[in-house]
């Protein structure tokens, strides 16, 4: 795994906002820890390797399509198994379970009208993320594959150079 010390100069959104436009398919998390109003951590992931969606029993990853009787266990077959010695957040499953999912779960009464049309569930399987430290005040570069923190830097040059719009 990749860790690394970054010179960021951007807030966590302004940096997100930047990832955004380059990287669709990202996130930005806040954690929280105890009675804290503001967030510990803020994470930033970016281009998943990989999408696991299912609706009913049939689950879909990148494209395949494939009945499963269990759809969390596929969607667990899907994130890498690691042994890591980092705590916290290091990348990963990363996604929503649908309202009515629950169904898939528990006996409830059935709906009267027809789903909304989204996934029972869709997650992305992320290798790349930033995370802000917000007591330490540090910025830090996480990849279980490439090295891609230099993209990183590049948009906090772009972003200064063509500002916000």
């Amino acid at each position: 795994m990749i860790y690394k010390k970054l010179k960021i100069t951007m807030n966590p959104y302004q940096l997100y906002s930047a990832i955004n436009r380059e990287y669709p398919e990202s996130f930005l998390l806040e954690s929280l820890e105890g009675q804290e109003r503001l967030a510990r951590f803020s994470f930033i992931g970016f281009e998943p390797k990989e999408t696991v969606s299912a609706k009913g029993s049939v689950i879909s990853a990148n494209g395949q399509e494939e009945d499963s009787k269990n759809p969390i266990r596929s969607l667990a077959a899907h994130v890498p198994k690691m042994k890591l010695e980092k705590e916290g957040f290091v990348g990963g499953a990363v996604g929503y379970f649908s309202y009515d999912y629950a169904r898939q779960l528990e006996k409830l009464p059935e709906k009267k009208k027809e789903g909304s049309g989204f996934p029972d569930f869709e997650f992305g399987i992320f290798e790349d993320c930033v995370v802000y430290d917000h007591r330490d005040r540090s910025v830090h570069y996480l990849s279980h594959a490439d090295d891609r923190s230099d993209e990183i830097l590049g948009l906090q040059k772009e972003e200064q150079f063509f500002g916000p719009f």
